[in-house]
């Protein structure tokens, strides 16, 4: 998923020591005693190495895509572990739900970005709410007036049937 950039990050061994490179590729390995702060740093690299968000006015989506099987299954683990759901699909992690997006967000510290989504959400949802409202309301208005039409329709042949009856 490049988009013609590329990043150079550039650490402290001392800072990664518990994430092992092998020919400048790293590979994350399950391990049940990292410190919370080291998981949300591995997430924070593999998001800002390889992730993208699209704009929330048109579809809720959250992307990350890793070198290999086993950064996928480690991060899920550990996207799971701190109670974000994730999906996968090929080699690449995905969130479709505005909710989960936010927390992701969050996660990763885009306190800004958090902020940002969650108006756009706030407004989408009260949109969708008023559209359905106004939905509603057109199809009873609706209803109404053709219960309306009917009823004086048949006023109307009641109306007629007994003047025919009157006259004879």
């Amino acid at each position: 998923m490049s988009h013609g950039k590329a990043f150079v990050i550039t650490v402290k061994i001392k800072d990664v020591n518990f994430v092992p490179i092998e020919n400048q590729q790293i590979y994350l390995i399950a391990q049940t005693d990292w410190k919370e702060e080291n998981r949300k740093a591995i997430i924070r690299g593999a998001f800002m190495g390889s992730g993208s968000v699209n704009n929330p006015e048109k579809e809720y989506h959250l992307e990350v895509d890793l070198a290999n099987q086993q950064n996928l299954e480690v991060l899920v683990n550990m996207l799971q572990k701190l109670d974000i759901r994730v999906k996968t699909f090929k080699s690449s992690i995905y969130i479709k739900e505005g909710e989960e997006i936010s927390k992701f967000l969050a996660l990763i510290g885009a306190g800004k970005a958090v902020m940002q989504f969650e108006e756009i959400r706030i407004q989408k949802e009260m949109r969708g709410k008023v559209n359905r409202l106004v939905n509603c309301e057109t199809a009873n208005l609706n209803k109404t007036i053709n219960a309306s039409i009917r009823a004086n329709c048949s006023h109307q042949k009641i109306a007629r049937n007994r003047k025919i009856s009157k006259a004879r």
